[in-house]
């Protein structure tokens, strides 16, 4: 087919003519448009993301002034709960505070070097030996557990003591409070 048979079909038929240059612009412009279709929706669900996380800072800062100052005052309460390696007197001190509470006699306590690390806290280890019956017991370490200061135990081992009609244990415990330098 040559031009002038084209113009010919084109001027008897103009609708179907018109309609088919149409289709192939649209065609065309469909496929040039298909690439960027892709990169608008990405650019979309960024722009999404960004609208949600600012949303969401907006919402979680309302009471952002509460929220500091009820952060500052457990800290402020978990700095006086620390203990000081440097203080000796007043390390030792609270145990013997809790030999008066719970009635056990504490035959020696010493307190080891403490260990930090790359940490804010030092662990500050503790090995004592304590005397009592066994609720005293119980009770000292259950007073050491939830007492002033961060603790944890390490291990203990309770004795028997010599003397078979008697009531009397013997525990050599091995214990960490937490503490600051």
């Amino acid at each position: 087919m040559n031009a002038s048979v084209l113009i010919d079909k084109a001027k008897e038929r103009p609708i179907v003519f018109v309609c088919a240059v149409l289709s192939l612009i649209l065609v065309v412009a469909v496929f040039v448009r298909s690439g960027e279709l892709s990169d608008a929706r990405t650019s979309l669900e960024s722009a999404s993301r960004e609208g949600t996380r600012i949303n969401d800072n907006i919402k979680n800062s309302l009471n952002i002034g509460e929220h500091l100052d009820s952060i500052r005052a457990i800290t402020h309460d978990v700095d006086d709960r620390l203990v000081r390696p440097s203080e000796l007197a007043r390390n030792l001190q609270y145990f013997y505070r809790l030999e008066d509470e719970t009635g056990v006699r504490i035959a020696s306590l010493d307190q080891r070097a403490a260990a930090g690390g790359d940490s804010v806290y030092l662990r500050v280890p503790y090995e004592m030996a304590v005397e009592g019956d066994f609720v005293n017991l119980v009770t000292f370490i259950h007073a050491v557990e939830n007492g002033r200061h961060f603790a944890r135990i390490r291990n203990f081992e309770i004795i028997r003591a010599r003397q078979t009609e008697s009531t009397l244990l013997s525990m050599a415990i091995n214990l960490e409070l937490l503490g600051r330098p």
